[in-house]
Formats: structure tokens, C-alpha cells, sequence
């Protein structure tokens, strides 16, 4: 009487949300090194020790990959930021705070503002990518306004000019101070950028 074989264990498939965390991970560190135009998604599921099939059962595309990329680290700095300036602190309190948190934006990952910026090409050459690009910023927008308005009830005082306006400019001051200072972080130091918001904020009508 033949003895039956043991009956193979079964391989435990890691939670779909760990695996999309493993993906932006690694694109993170493929798009870093070889750019976003010179990766490909074979590499980032290499990168992450995961099958090419992972990556398309959680993103369609590359442009899909990258604009999730983009929203995931894009809102941990908007919630370093809100909790930088939450209501119940100071005024100077939550000054030195948006200061702090968006000059460590620049310090400590330039090669993502470098990233978006080459996405930004894109995205301005593709009217389909730019269509979803767009949404993105325009969450940041709303995020951004939201924070003025708080500032501007909680301070009991005028902005220096309407709020979605405000935004648009910090937002543009931003960006364009982080290409700056991937070029020549002596000029633009991060410390020049947290002065100048204080000036933009505090400018007459």
C-alpha cells in the first residue's frame, strides 16, 4: 500500500496593501536612480521582489503608479503640515512650524521634487496624464486654502490677498524654490524659502 504524498503548504500571499506599499517603495528608489522616463515597471517589481503580475493587479499603468506615488507623499507632508500649524497653537508657533515643515520638504527629499518636476513635463505634453495630474493639484490647492482660512479665523486678520490666490502663489514659490535649490542649494537654502513665506504672508493689500 502506496503511502499518499504529503499534500504541498500553501504560500501565504502577503496583504494587497503590503504589497502596494512595497511597490512605492521600490518605485521610489528605481524612479530615483534611473529617472521616471528610463524606468520601467519590470524593474520596480524586480526592485520590490515582487512578479510583474503584482504590479499590474494594483496599478494600470506607470503614469498610475507615479501620480500614486506622488499622492501618497505629497499628503504625509500636508498632515506634517497641518499638525504644524493646528489652530490651538500660536501664531509664531505656527509660523516657525510651516517653516519648518516645508524647508525639511526640500532638505530632505529633493530627488522627489525632482521626480514630480519631470512628471510635470509630461504631464503638460499629455492632455490625458494632465487631466489627472490637475485633480491631484487641485487637492493640494483646496489643502492649502483650507489652511489659510484657519489661520486667518483663528488670528482674527486679513489676509494679503484672497485665499485661493495665497495659495496658488505658496504653492508656485514652492515648486519653482525647489528646482533652485536642487541647482544650488547654497543660494537657495531652505531657510531663505521659510523667509520669504513669512514676508509673503505677512505683505500689505
Amino acid at each position: 500500500m502506496s503511502t499518499p504524498e504529503p499534500t504541498p503548504a500553501r504560500v501565504r500571499r502577503a496583504p494587497r496593501a503590503d504589497t502596494r506599499a512595497a511597490l512605492l517603495t521600490a518605485a521610489v528608489r528605481t524612479f530615483g536612480e534611473h529617472g521616471f522616463a528610463q524606468s520601467s515597471l519590470e524593474q520596480v517589481a524586480a526592485a520590490a521582489g515582487l512578479s510583474r503580475g503584482a504590479i499590474y493587479s494594483n496599478f494600470a499603468s506607470k503614469d498610475d503608479l507615479f501620480l500614486a506615488l506622488l499622492r501618497e507623499t505629497v499628503n504625509e507632508r500636508l498632515r506634517q503640515l497641518r499638525d504644524a500649524v493646528r489652530p490651538a497653537l500660536s501664531a509664531r508657533e505656527r509660523a516657525v512650524g510651516a517653516d519648518r515643515s516645508m524647508t525639511q520638504a526640500l532638505r530632505q527629499r529633493p530627488d522627489l521634487h525632482l521626480l514630480m518636476m519631470e512628471f510635470w513635463l509630461r504631464a503638460a505634453r499629455d492632455p490625458a496624464v494632465r487631466e489627472h495630474f490637475m485633480a491631484h493639484r487641485q487637492e493640494i490647492r483646496a489643502t492649502v486654502i483650507g489652511l489659510l482660512e484657519e489661520h486667518q479665523e483663528s488670528e482674527e486678520t486679513e489676509l494679503p490677498m484672497p485665499a485661493g490666490q495665497l495659495a496658488t502663489g505658496i504653492i508656485a514659490l514652492f515648486n519653482g524654490f525647489g528646482l533652485e535649490h536642487l541647482v544650488d542649494p547654497e543660494s537657495a537654502s531652505p531657510e531663505l524659502f521659510g523667509r520669504l513665506l513669512a514676508t509673503l504672508l505677512q505683505a500689505p493689500r
